[in-house]
């Protein structure tokens, strides 16, 4: 059975944290013997759809959100139903689609009303996104979520990469469920021989990673660091600043502070082995921090402050802070290597039940997907 596949992201196991839950998703599907064909992805359809998709996306979300609708968003939401329509023999070889592009969720009703099951995975909810922009205000936050939470309803079912998504929406009367993030298989493999390779190094520095381009990393990045001044008489204490956009954060360098900037993936393989644990803070975030499951995969503690530790409470190997003193005592302690990760099975079946499902195909023999 073919499923349509349509993403924000292009499955690349070396990408970023979003790239490589696209990936996560890619996988899990494969395994249980569903073919996906990319509905649209800009690395197979090219810049032409995209275009096209974009131009209808602004006419619907007018006419969601009951703007004033000039002449050229009617012209839009018209290219939107021939862009499905286009794709109709997609649609008799599939009538899934595997919704993860959510920052365009007004896709949802359209694909509904072209008879297309919806599978809906958010990396994140994109209308809380935005709401930490001042510019936005809250009340225009509250009801660009009334409009994603009312999409959202529409998809025949809706995964979200943390619990407390889930909570929200199932509140909301989205009957949402959980799919936790497991870093796909190449990046698995990679995370074994890093674990290996930890075995026989010094450990002499602690790492803060991630993309300093997304608002919320940089953000938190920046918080940390600030509480880091006050520590300056920690014995010994290194902390390395490495990901893509940290060059950003350069004027933070000090006697304990190494700001590296943008690495390879070997770079960032050989300051992990090194690294005495993980640093992340943030003070407010969406969806889920994936480099802390692959941090874990990799043998490496995690010290995180309660709003980047989201959906990773019970996670042996995680050590949450909610004071500087918390904090300072976790930098100064001896850390247990966590244990070898294994991928949420329960959630996974869920997953996969509910795909099969709605495809009507039989896949009971597939379930059991495990990354070796």
């Amino acid at each position: 059975m073919t499923l349509l596949f349509c993403s924000k992201f292009a499955p690349m196991p070396e990408g970023h944290g979003g790239e490589r839950r696209a990936t996560q998703i890619w996988e899990l599907l494969s395994s249980a013997g569903f073919d996906l064909q990319p509905f649209p992805l800009d690395t197979v359809v090219g810049s032409g759809w995209k275009f096209r998709l974009r131009r209808y996306l602004t006419g619907a979300r007018r006419s969601l959100h009951f703007q004033p609708f000039p002449a050229v968003g009617m012209s839009n939401t018209s290219r939107g139903n021939k862009f499905l329509s286009d794709h109709r023999s997609l649609r008799l070889a599939s009538p899934v689609l595997i919704f993860e592009d959510t920052a365009h969720y007004n896709l949802i009703p359209e694909a509904k009303a072209k008879g297309l099951a919806v599978v809906a995975l958010p990396q994140n909810l994109e209308s809380l996104y935005e709401a930490k922009d001042q510019a936005i205000g809250v009340s225009r936050a509250c009801r660009n979520l009334s409009h994603e939470v009312q999409a959202l309803r529409m998809a025949d079912a809706v995964f979200c990469i943390s619990r407390e998504e889930q909570w929200l929406l199932r509140g909301l009367g989205v009957q949402a469920e959980y799919l936790p993030y497991f870093p796909p298989q190449a990046v698995m493999e990679s995370s074994e021989k890093t674990r290996t390779a930890r075995a026989g190094t010094s450990r002499d520095h602690f790492l803060m990673m991630g993309n300093a381009n997304n608002g919320p990393n940089r953000v938190g990045m920046q918080a940390l660091l600030d509480k880091l001044k006050n520590f300056s008489g920690s014995s010994g204490m290194k902390v390395v600043v490495a990901g893509f956009g940290t060059e950003r954060l350069s004027n933070y360098s000090s006697d304990i502070v190494s700001v590296i900037g943008t690495v390879s993936e070997l770079q960032m393989n050989d300051l992990v082995a090194h690294s005495r644990g993980l640093l992340a803070h943030q003070d407010y975030g969406f969806g889920g921090l994936t480099k802390l499951m692959e941090m874990l995969a990799c043998g490496v503690p995690v010290i995180a402050s309660e709003i980047a530790a989201r959906s990773h409470f019970d996670c042996q190997g995680v050590y949450v802070y909610n004071s500087d003193n918390q904090l300072n005592t976790l930098l100064n302690s001896v850390l247990e290597e966590p244990p070898i990760q294994q991928p949420n099975r329960f959630a996974n079946e869920l997953f996969i039940s509910c795909v099969a499902r709605l495809t009507k195909s039989d896949t009971t023999s597939s379930l059991s997907i495990t990354h070796h």
